[in-house]
């Protein structure tokens, strides 16, 4: 019989972590998305997504690293909504940086995680402010 090595799955597990973010719920209003669902009418709100597909990297015998690139979009829903844009994008950086390696999030072990890029770059549709950031995490399965 076969087992299965458990991996972590880190887009799934920080959803609900960035959601309750102490620091980050008051800015967001819990707008956290990995699709903006039809009809929103509320903003400033996120999504997240994987920039990169997961890479599964050997780990000794332990369990797989995931090497993880995940894209964090903070849109604004009218020019008047740069501030909170930028109050969410910066305070999202600072958030990342105060993670400790060995912090579990769901089920998964954050190794490393890094705020790797970032752009203020309006909506090419309505000129509504946008910020990307990209981040790297390397983790493992809890």
């Amino acid at each position: 019989m076969t087992t299965m090595t458990p991996v972590c799955n880190p887009l799934i597990d920080l959803k609900p972590w960035l959601i309750a973010q102490p620091d980050l719920a008051p800015l967001h209003g819990g707008r956290v998305f990995f699709k903006f669902p039809v009809g929103l009418d509320a903003y400033p709100a996120v999504r997240m997504y994987n920039s990169v597909l997961p890479v599964f990297l050997p780990n000794d015998g332990g369990m797989p690293v995931v090497d993880a690139h995940i894209a964090f979009d903070v849109f604004g829903g009218s020019d008047e909504d740069f501030d909170a844009v930028n109050a969410i994008a910066t305070t999202l950086v600072g958030v990342l940086n105060a993670i400790q390696p060995g912090t579990v999030i769901g089920g998964t072990r954050v190794l490393d995680a890094d705020a790797i890029g970032g752009t203020d770059s309006p909506d090419p549709a309505t000129g509504w402010p946008r910020y990307i950031l990209d981040t790297r995490w390397t983790c493992t399965a809890t």
